[in-house]
Parts: C-alpha cells; structure tokens; sequence
C-alpha cells in the first residue's frame, strides 16, 4: 500500500487518525484518510511479504493481504491501531511477548545513537542507522526512478545507475559506492 504521509503534508500518519479532506491538487474532491483500515492492509500484506520472503509462498503478489494468519488477533490488532496515542510501543511489546511466549527488551533509540555515534567511520554504514540510511536512500532512489520514468518531472531527473553510472546528486554517492562495496570519499 502507497500510505506515504497520507497526502495530507504535515499530518502525521498516527495509527487512529480517520478524517476527510479536500485538497486543492485533488481538484478539491473529498478525499477518505481511514488509518485503522489501512494500516490493518499493509499489516496483512507484510505478513503476505514476510512468507513469501521464508519461500512459505511460491510468488508475491501485490494487493494480496493475508487475512487468515491475522483473524484470530484482528481485535487485538485493530484495538492498537485505533487506541488514540503517539507511541504504541508498549502496546505491540505486550502483543509480541504474548504470541512468542518470550520477554522482548524495550526499545531504547539511544541505543541505536550511541552505537552509530562510536562507530568507526569505514564502520558506520555497518550499524543500525547506517543500514536504515542506506535502505532510505535506496528506496527514494527507487520512487525517483519510478517517477521520472512515468514522464512525470515531479521528482525531477533519475538517472539508472546500472546504465549511466553515477550521475546523481551528492547524498547518493554514498549508496552508490556501498552497493559496489567500495568507500564512502
């Protein structure tokens, strides 16, 4: 599912958040932002992704949402979703450790700080943030690519790697040379 940052600029995509809009890029047609739903989608559709990724289904398929593995916790899930607050951590731990029977530890996002602050440089790329940074990058290379080759400018030029060599812009350089595993200068 395309959920972005659900068309809507500055709001953010809180799990609970249903609402209408009419943008004016939408020639001010009423547009339906239903979170709960769609976040329940792309949940069944990463389960649909995750089997196919351990080869427990022959091919992935878009638009195929696994809704049998999900029905027995579905009103778990959906009360997650649609509980109105900024943070569900605690939430999904609980669910987590519940299904799996194991303790799961809390999620502390200095951990990943520190650990990418006191990494060698040639090292960074290695942590936590630096494999987030690198998969950032590709993925908005991707969208890029995808935009610009429908003929529509609005993500401006993309160049295929793979046929021009680098071309692009600065931040790119580093994606560039980790993907053929050479350094980052």
């Amino acid at each position: 599912m395309c959920l972005g940052h659900g068309r809507a600029g500055h709001l953010p995509d809180y799990s609970y958040i249903r609402y209408k809009y009419m943008p004016s890029w939408g020639n001010y047609n009423e547009i339906i932002k239903d979170n709960p739903s769609d976040y329940y989608h792309a949940f069944c559709q990463m389960i649909h992704a995750m089997k196919y990724l351990k080869g427990d289904t022959g091919a992935f398929e878009k638009d195929v949402y696994d809704t049998e593995a999900v029905k027995p916790f579905e009103s778990r899930i959906m009360e997650i979703f649609t509980k109105r607050q900024i943070n569900a951590c605690a939430d999904w731990k609980e669910f987590a450790e519940s299904l799996s029977g194991q303790q799961i530890e809390d999620y502390n996002t200095d951990k990943y700080k520190d650990e990418y602050a006191e990494a060698e440089e040639s090292g960074k790329d290695n942590t936590f943030i630096g494999r987030f940074i690198l998969a950032a990058l590709d993925q908005k290379s991707m969208v890029t690519n995808k935009i610009y080759k429908s003929g529509n400018m609005l993500a401006g030029y993309s160049v295929d790697f793979k046929e021009k060599g680098f071309k692009g812009i600065r931040d790119y350089h580093r994606l560039v040379e980790h993907k053929k595993g050479g350094s980052q200068e």
